[in-house]
């Protein structure tokens, strides 16, 4: 009769200890992976964003239009105009802008009316299908970025000084700054700044 062999308790609860040690490192292992991949998407997600509203305001101030508005009451808005505070929480840029594409072949004008702000940590971009404003005029939004904690503009005046504001003096209703400045602040970049120039030539009349 030959021996039965087989494995002892202490061998089998040894082995179930290896082997519960093996799963929980490669479970670490794993879901940090999982995790670094979420958040370089989602820093790569909140990068692809900010490009996208820098963009946005670059090309709509390299068209920007001579062309003043009127509001509901029918009264001359400023060429443009822009503030914010010193909380970042109340920005607000507006001017016109030409050479809104129309492929469609809509009737309407070439020049544009935008109206950049920022509202519960969303940069939002409006704009008007008709360039003067009117009782229920449509108006559609589009949001560029998200997850903005800060927000401000200034201008560059004739002078060579920085201004916090624009348009808000009778001097400024039918000029527009040497150059904008719009800094962003978010928790995964920090602040970042950029300068638009404006070229005073180019502005359609």
């Amino acid at each position: 009769m030959k021996r039965q062999t087989g494995f002892t308790l202490i061998e089998i609860l040894v082995a179930v200890a290896i082997f519960g040690l093996l799963t929980v490192a490669a479970y670490t292992v794993l879901d940090s992976g999982v995790r670094s991949k979420q958040q370089s998407e989602a820093r790569l997600e909140h990068l692809a964003q900010i490009q996208r509203l820098f963009y946005s305001l670059s090309n709509d101030l390299q068209y920007l239009a001579y062309r003043r508005v009127r509001d509901e009451l029918g009264d001359y808005q400023p060429l443009m105009s822009g503030e914010s505070d010193l909380s970042g929480l109340a920005f607000k840029l507006a001017f016109s802008r030409s050479n809104w594409r129309n492929p469609a072949g809509f009737k309407r004008s070439n020049l544009q009316f935008v109206d950049y702000r920022i509202e519960d940590n969303q940069v939002i971009r409006r704009h008007r299908v008709f360039l003067d404003k009117a009782p229920n005029s449509a108006e559609m939004d589009r949001t560029l970025a998200d997850g903005i904690n800060a927000i401000s503009v200034r201008f560059l005046d004739a002078n060579q000084q920085w201004q916090d504001q624009w348009g808000m003096f009778e001097e400024q209703q039918l000029s527009v700054p040497l150059a904008v400045v719009i800094s962003i602040e978010t928790d995964l970049y920090g602040e970042i700044e950029r300068y638009f120039s404006i070229e005073k030539q180019g502005l359609e009349q």
